[in-house]
């Protein structure tokens, strides 16, 4: 079990670090192909796009294929795709790369989970997940390192590359020693989509998510260009801030896990967004003397959201429609969240705006509680909101 389950990691791990690293490379890419704040955030767009689309697909692969094949596919994918990304050369060939790398990297998240969630006891769905939400904690820490390294020696390019080939070498020990599961998904039906949009439960999750991967994942990749051009700092100096303020995730992660299985994942989720909105707003008033300190509290605590989201959204449906929950949810959160944010965000500061934007969003993150609520119904084991709920 432990095997596999590392081999899940690792390949998440890429998954993420190929998409996350656009956002320390950002100023790196906008200055080499002499783009715009606008144009580089649209880069996202494109990458977030392509990961909506396969993502709400996901249930036709898996069902025909089998989750196991499914994430051995999107590995693939990743590794091909970014090994292209390394090569563009014009901001409509990244915008077409990152919209490849989007569609390889979809399938993957909705299948391990379900996976997951299977071969797992669900009172120890919070630190099983906690174990798999290091790869995206630990991939948000290697990014800015990782560009730092390579800058000092290498381009942009090298490390895309680089990454490319990693990928290829995790499919081929996830090929080996991966999970040995023939389980298969569902995939989205009429009937069976119309039953879950209907509920709203599913509404109240995909809204949240929204909400959680602008916070976390659009904030993350805007965030350089950020600090780099509103705060004034240099590059290398943000680099090594997003690095050292993502070190603590690691640990807080699974402290998570623990409080997730503990008091149930709605608490954990207020606890979470709570703290991460508040302290995205206090981002816009800080100046660069202390504008670490606000970094360091936000980023590590908003990287969290994912695992309480995922174990609320691993309950709303039976075992053979997890796949669908998941992907219905992840969908709307990557295209917005991770894409439409920071795309917003580059417009902001186009016109000179960086500050109010994330006002704007930490508000609507702190407004973002009182959705919490809509995923406590009468039918739903998530009136229980304990350790012993129903899974």
């Amino acid at each position: 079990m432990l095997i596999p389950l590392i081999l899940m990691v690792g390949v998440f791990f890429l998954n993420f670090l190929s998409r996350v690293v656009m956002g320390p490379l950002l100023p790196l890419i906008e200055m080499d192909l002499h783009l715009t704040h606008s144009q580089a955030g649209s880069l996202l767009f494109f990458l977030s796009l392509g990961y909506f689309i396969t993502l709400l697909a996901s249930g036709f692969v898996s069902q025909k294929l089998d989750h196991r094949r499914t994430m051995l596919i999107s590995c693939l994918g990743v590794g091909v795709a970014t090994l292209g990304l390394s090569v563009a050369d014009s901001l409509w060939s990244m915008r077409l790369g990152l919209f490849g790398l989007g569609m390889a990297a979809g399938p993957y998240l909705p299948s391990a989970i379900a996976v997951l969630t299977h071969i797992i006891p669900c009172k120890y769905w919070g630190r099983a997940l906690a174990i798999h939400e290091t790869a995206p904690n630990a991939a948000m820490l290697v990014a800015p390192l990782s560009v730092e390294f390579f800058f000092a020696f290498l381009s942009w390019r090298s490390l895309l590359l680089a990454y490319g080939l990693l990928s290829l070498c995790v499919f081929v020990g996830f090929l080996r020693w991966g999970p040995q599961t023939d389980l298969k998904g569902q995939a989205p039906s009429p009937r069976v989509m119309a039953g879950l949009l209907t509920k709203p439960q599913i509404f109240g999750m995909c809204s949240l998510f929204v909400l959680g991967a602008s916070v976390s994942l659009g904030v993350y990749t805007i965030l350089p260009l950020y600090l780099v051009s509103a705060k004034e700092m240099a590059i290398s100096q943000v680099n090594y801030l997003i690095f050292y303020c993502r070190i603590p995730s690691l640990i807080i992660v699974f402290g998570v896990g623990w409080v997730n299985d503990r008091l149930g994942p709605m608490r954990t989720l207020a606890i979470v967004m709570g703290i991460a909105g508040a302290f995205l707003a206090l981002l816009a008033l800080a100046d660069a003397s202390w504008v670490w300190i606000v970094v360091c509290v936000q980023s590590p605590v908003a990287g969290c959201f994912f695992l309480p989201a995922l174990s609320a959204a691993a309950r709303m449906g039976p075992p053979s429609q997890r796949n669908l929950v998941v992907s219905i949810c992840s969908a709307g959160g990557i295209l917005f969240g991770a894409g439409v944010t920071p795309a917003f965000v580059g417009w902001m500061g186009t016109k000179g705006q960086f500050d109010l934007a994330f006002i704007l969003l930490g508000l609507a993150i702190l407004l973002g509680l009182l959705l919490l609520p809509l995923l406590r119904t009468k039918e739903d084991p998530l009136k229980d909101d304990s350790a012993g709920a129903a899974c």
